[in-house]
């Protein structure tokens, strides 16, 4: 009908419906090229979505099958060609056929740029760069949809993560920051406009923007002039305090990766306070006097363990949001090591425990099987007895072969074995003749 007929009325339902069958039977592939035809159908017949030359007709040949009766026009429904293509598209990439998946959802925003769908379109052909690990294009196409249909914040944040790990797995650290910087910048003019989509590269870029006043709070230690070191220990507590509430708010967004290592980071300020204590150099004015350097030694240890125990608290809330989340990064693994070192016994390898070995003990005789022990007992040896001396047990008669026993020997009747001289030949009775029965005598009758 459709080669024959291409103008009938009832070709454009034909070509839909072949591609519905085509797909109903998981013929994906054929489904696409009937469903691309429709939409190819409804351009040349409409003249829309792009430049296609009228079909000209070809000369007929002799013999050949008349048209059908002219009658109502064949009419291809822009409702059917815009589901037909879209459709094809999705099957062309599940096929893997990114090529072809691609100039069908060009076609489709070419032919309806204002249609609510165009936008999901658009981030599909991003999405099949992707699956090609064409970078470039990917990166391209994502910028291009950011800057044309990103209006709700929480996407703009979601593609502007897509864009930074583009940057960071082509390792390049100056587009990584500075797509990190944008997106934060970015939510804080927004900040109660954005929800969960949005939040996973927000919270870490809070945590990256924190590494460089982390790492001067580590640098910070308490080899200054005596007359610094109070004034030093207060501003490195204040640090201290102000970093600890910049993590909280990290933690507080619930995205899984960025709470771990804040957790870490937290742990990690509180465990390099203590360190800095335990290290601290005694005053020069007490080196001549060890027992007080000594006590100086033993106070700052002091203080120092309250401390420490809270880092290796923070760091096992680390290790718990790990495992609530089911990450494992190079946070959670770093607080494994520090609290290997404090909790070994915790957080160690198992020790695997071996069953002592034995020797089995010896029966003082052996256990047959219980048939053949029913019919004999076993005999028991005396104590200090053993096996293997006196004379040879008889030997058993065997009824079918008609083996003997040795002579002399009386076979045990106990078991059913009888003698040669008292065994007597048994005679069978004859048997009865089986009576014959009449044809139809005592037979069922089947039939009805």
């Amino acid at each position: 009908l459709v080669q024959r007929y291409p103008n009938h009325a009832l070709t454009p339902k034909s070509i839909y419906a072949n591609g519905a069958d085509y797909e109903a039977i998981a013929d994906f592939e054929k489904a696409a090229d009937y469903y691309e035809r429709y939409f190819h159908e409804w351009q040349r017949t409409t003249g829309r979505g792009g430049k296609r030359a009228a079909a000209k007709a070809k000369p007929k040949k002799k013999g050949a099958v008349e048209d059908a009766p002219q009658g109502a026009p064949a009419v291809f429904e822009e409702d059917k060609a815009q589901d037909a293509l879209y459709n094809a598209a999705i099957f062309r990439d599940g096929l893997k056929q990114f090529k072809k998946a691609e100039q069908d959802r060009q076609a489709y925003i070419d032919t309806w740029p204002n249609s609510k769908e165009t936008p999901r379109v658009s981030l599909m052909i991003a999405d099949g760069y992707g699956k090609e690990k064409a970078s470039g294009k990917e990166l391209k196409a994502l910028e291009e949809y950011q800057k044309k249909y990103c209006k709700d914040p929480n996407e703009w944040l979601a593609i502007q993560h897509r864009i930074i790990k583009i940057y960071e797995r082509n390792r390049n650290r100056t587009l990584t920051k500075k797509g990190y910087d944008q997106a934060l910048g970015y939510y804080k003019q927004r900040r109660s406009q954005v929800k969960d989509k949005g939040l996973p590269v927000v919270a870490q870029a809070m945590y990256l923007e924190l590494e460089q006043d982390y790492a001067e709070y580590e640098r910070q230690t308490l080899r200054v002039p005596s007359n610094r070191v109070e004034a030093t220990l207060k501003d490195k507590g204040s640090r201290l305090k102000k970093l600890e509430k910049e993590y909280t708010k990290i933690v507080e967004l619930k995205q899984a990766e960025p709470a771990v290592c804040a957790l870490y980071r937290i742990g990690g300020i509180y465990q390099n306070l203590a360190k800095v204590l335990q290290d601290a150099p005694a005053p020069k004015e007490l080196k001549s006097r060890p027992d007080l350097v000594d006590q100086y030694k033993a106070v700052l240890a002091e203080r120092a363990m309250p401390i420490e125990n809270k880092a290796v608290e923070a760091l096992e809330y680390a290790m718990n949001k790990a495992r609530e989340y089911d990450v494992s990064n190079e946070c959670s693994k770093k607080a494994t090591e520090v609290l290997l070192k404090y909790k070994p016994e915790r957080y160690g390898p198992p020790q695997e425990d071996f069953a002592e070995v034995g020797t089995a003990a010896v029966p003082e005789h052996r256990e047959g099987n219980g048939l053949i022990a029913a019919v004999q007992p076993i005999p028991v040896l005396p104590p200090g007895e053993k096996t293997g001396g006196g004379e040879a047990l008889p030997g058993l008669q065997d009824k079918r072969s008609g083996q003997q026993p040795a002579p002399g020997v009386k076979a045990d009747k106990s078991l059913g074995i009888e003698s040669p001289d008292s065994a007597e030949p048994k005679q069978q009775p004859p048997a009865e003749p089986m009576p014959l029965k009449k044809p139809g005598e005592g037979e069922e009758d089947l039939l009805p």
